[in-house]
């Protein structure tokens, strides 16, 4: 019997007794008022003690939270240690299934702390990672052909890789390849810009 549990019961009995004893004084004395006065002093430690239970719990609950949010954040910083170091993320088959083996947990906890801390679904976690590597790979050869680009970034199709792009960077992978380009030849970079015609063909 936990403790809650045991305050519940004393509540109630003293309840009980405060009744009958209420009871006993109107009949031995026909007072009322002194029966109030019984009753009033007898739950004046109820309610304290009922206030207290509430307090009680309400620790044991932000204790727990707090304890679970400690949890989560570690497991958070596991899965992205783990992404990063191993980089997961450029294999095109890579499943939900697959690191929570990584990380030592399951598929429900590992799904529920990437949502809860980066907002997004295990794939939409993963593209980001991608496409974040694209972009290098981007800068560091401009005449890589985008589906190259999107296949060494570990995306699994042209389509997902296009949509990944306008999802985290707000522009396809050409507008930020343009991006780059105009960036370096404002920086004075010795690089010659690529005519339109042979932009596209790199797509």
């Amino acid at each position: 019997m936990n403790t809650k549990t045991k305050l519940l019961i004393y509540i109630f009995v003293t309840s009980a007794l405060c009744i009958l004893s209420a009871i006993a004084v109107i009949v031995m004395t026909h007072s009322v008022l002194l029966s109030l006065l019984v009753v009033i002093t007898s739950i004046l430690p109820l309610v304290y003690t009922h206030n207290r239970i509430k307090l009680v719990e309400q620790q044991k609950e932000s204790t727990l939270e707090k304890v679970k949010e400690s949890r989560d954040s570690d497991l958070y910083d596991r899965v992205c240690q783990i992404i990063e170091k191993h980089k997961c993320y450029l294999k095109s088959d890579y499943r939900i299934e697959d690191l929570s083996v990584m990380a030592n947990s399951n598929k429900s906890a590992i799904s529920s702390v990437i949502n809860r801390f980066s907002g997004m679904n295990f794939n939409q976690f993963l593209n980001r990672y991608r496409v974040e590597f694209a972009i290098e790979l981007i800068k560091n050869d401009l005449s890589l052909k985008m589906w190259n680009v999107s296949d060494l970034a570990g995306f699994a199709n042209t389509n997902t890789f296009n949509s990944a792009f306008k999802k985290h960077k707000g522009k396809t992978p050409t507008e930020i390849r343009e991006e780059i380009v105009n960036q370096r030849i404002d920086d004075g970079d010795t690089i010659m810009r690529p005519s339109l015609d042979k932009m596209a063909s790199m797509s």
